[in-house]
């Protein structure tokens, strides 16, 4: 039996966004009855934090996350122009099963210092416990829990199809906006300078610092 969906959910979802056109409002809906749904068909517990973030470097691609520690399912608008409701509901598809990973013990991981090295997508390598057992240094592509969450992204996604909560239409419509991105903060800071002025804008630069 599946759960009533009510029109606009306001459950356990975060916007850190302000849509900018009525797709992305439309869009910001379907992924909230999504979630909703998925919460209870995997009985699992998330939130859901739908936000529009840049990340520089070669291969800085960051479309979804999800966090263990806050339970927090992550969609990020910024990397998704131009992609169809369909591949949307894939990535959040993607990250429901990380945290079914999670909350199955399939998955147990080393604190956040310690986990991940090298932040692009091609070098980048994760350590962690898979079903009991210690997976050393993995290139992120190899690690057994993401091609375990490959293997069901599209699964979940066609639950939702299926599901008739979303109209079928609708997965067909695209974020507006382009796919292609700056990988260069210098080019993006220039591009900013630009448009609003090199005295309006100021740029910050996130880090992070391992253990040692």
């Amino acid at each position: 039996k599946l759960p009533i969906i009510p029109t606009f959910i306001t459950f356990n979802i975060m916007t850190g966004i302000i849509p900018r056109n009525e797709t992305e409002k439309l869009f910001i809906n379907h992924l909230q009855k999504a979630h909703y749904f998925l919460n209870e068909k995997l009985n699992v517990n998330t939130n859901l934090n739908i936000e529009r973030v840049c990340y520089w470097g070669n291969d800085a691609f960051h479309s979804g996350m999800y966090k263990d520690f806050n339970k927090e399912i992550i969609i990020n608008y910024r990397n998704l122009y131009g992609f169809s409701l369909k591949t949307i509901m894939v990535v959040l598809g993607h990250e429901f099963r990380h945290a079914y990973q999670y909350q199955k013990g399939y998955l147990q991981k080393d604190d956040s210092y310690s986990s991940t090295k090298y932040s692009n997508s091609h070098s980048r390598m994760e350590r962690g416990v898979w079903k009991g057992k210690k997976i050393n240094w993995t290139k992120y592509y190899d690690l057994a829990w993401e091609k375990d969450a490959r293997a069901y992204e599209n699964k979940y996604a066609d639950m939702i199809l299926k599901s008739n909560i979303i109209p079928k239409k609708d997965f067909n419509i695209k974020l507006p906006g382009d796919k292609t991105t700056i990988p260069l903060r210098s080019e993006t800071a220039q591009k900013l300078y630009k448009k609003f002025g090199e005295k309006n804008v100021e740029i910050f630069k996130k880090y992070a610092e391992t253990k040692e």
